[in-house]
């Protein structure tokens, strides 16, 4: 003799709404065993719950339902290999990203954290970086967004594409011609690897001589000279490009006074 419950008691012993049985019905996942043709009432026989339990752990595991769905059609020992390996693939995937998502994160965090701390430091001092490799693009000739908007998101989407890998270590590389005046400004993000399909340049681990510009970008020119000058006072030989490293900018703030911009020269 079989035992039946009816829509409500199901979706009560399993914690899920009636119109989610209904939905299942519909799309054939697990239909009633018995509908009364008076009441219209539904009911599922006690030997339906294992097939529930089984679509319901498989829909957490996060597998589709059209899945789950050709999965009951063909189940056997070796489909349930096969479905299951599917899914652990799909997960090593999935759980990759949201590393990289949370270093990503944990990195900018510490980015802030520096950026605040800096303010309370002397205005110039030596700094180790250790190599990276920096993915570089001319600033638009149009942009005259207060931190470079404009051009970055041209570089995020060339590179990052589906924002997947939001970057928010950025900034801006400034060469310099042999009288010590100012070349070229382009913007860079910060690679975790080298990409040698893209046009790198590599910034050479050692000390640098840094210091900070607080506040709008329109000024940081100013900022740059005086270290440039500092370098000279002390007797300095300058090595390549300056770095202008963002650490608070309008990711983080609309207040481009709170902007804290870093700035390294290598030097010998």
């Amino acid at each position: 003799m079989n035992i039946y419950f009816t829509s409500g008691q199901v979706s009560k012993l399993f914690n899920i709404s009636k119109q989610t049985l209904i939905f299942y019905d519909k799309i054939g996942l697990i239909k009633p065993d018995h509908i009364d043709p008076n009441t219209l009432y539904r009911y599922y026989s006690i030997e339906q719950f294992f097939y529930l339990y089984l679509i319901l752990a498989l829909k957490t595991s996060g597998i589709e339902l059209k899945n789950i769905h050709n999965y009951l059609n063909e189940h056997s020992i070796p489909t349930t290999i096969d479905l299951l390996s599917s899914q652990i693939r799909t997960l090593n995937h999935k759980i990759a990203e949201l590393e990289t998502a949370k270093n990503t994160l944990d990195q900018t965090l510490k980015q802030i954290e520096y950026g605040i701390r800096l303010k309370e430091n002397n205005p110039y001092y030596f700094k180790y970086f250790e190599e990276q490799y920096l993915y570089t693009f001319p600033i638009d000739k149009t942009d005259i967004t207060k931190d470079f908007s404009l051009t970055f998101s041209k570089l995020a989407n060339k590179y990052i594409g589906d924002y997947s890998t939001m970057k928010w270590n950025y900034g801006c590389i400034v060469s310099l011609k042999p009288t010590g005046e100012f070349n070229n400004r382009e913007l860079f993000i910060v690679l975790d690897k080298p990409d040698h399909t893209l046009p790198l340049i590599k910034r050479p681990s050692g000390e640098y001589l840094c210091t900070f510009h607080k506040g709008k970008y329109d000024t940081i020119s100013e900022t740059i000279q005086k270290l440039l000058d500092y370098a000279e006072q002390n007797c300095f030989t300058i090595l390549g490009y300056v770095y202008e490293h963002q650490l608070i900018n309008s990711f983080m703030t609309d207040d481009c006074n709170e902007f804290i911009t870093e700035i390294s020269i290598g030097v010998e």
